[in-house]
């Protein structure tokens, strides 16, 4: 009765190329991305920050539970708790010093 398992000739290969393939993935799209993280926060964050989520006249714990209790009707609480956390880490810089 033959092995199904493969030779560890073709298994390192394998591993090989998805490591090769990941790495490939991960640089092109920090090639692409990287200026995204000098940005500030435009105009359009500081609409979403005040009048779509809120978050600038709500406390961060009233933001989380809206998050835990997705059935209250929330609009999209999870982006109102990313932009309220980074706007209270960073202010108008989008990436903290």
């Amino acid at each position: 009765m033959e092995s199904l398992a493969q030779p560890a000739g073709l298994r390192n290969k394998s591993a090989r190329l998805t490591w090769v393939a990941l790495t490939t993935v991960i640089a092109i799209s920090l090639a692409c991305t990287w200026p995204g993280l000098y940005g500030y926060f435009t105009v359009d964050d500081i609409m979403n920050l005040r009048h779509l989520h809120g978050a600038l006249e709500r406390p961060i714990a009233a933001t989380v539970l809206d998050v835990l209790q997705p059935w209250n009707g929330a609009y999209r609480p999870l982006g109102g708790l990313f932009y309220r956390v980074m706007f209270a880490l960073a202010g108008f810089l989008s990436a903290p010093e």
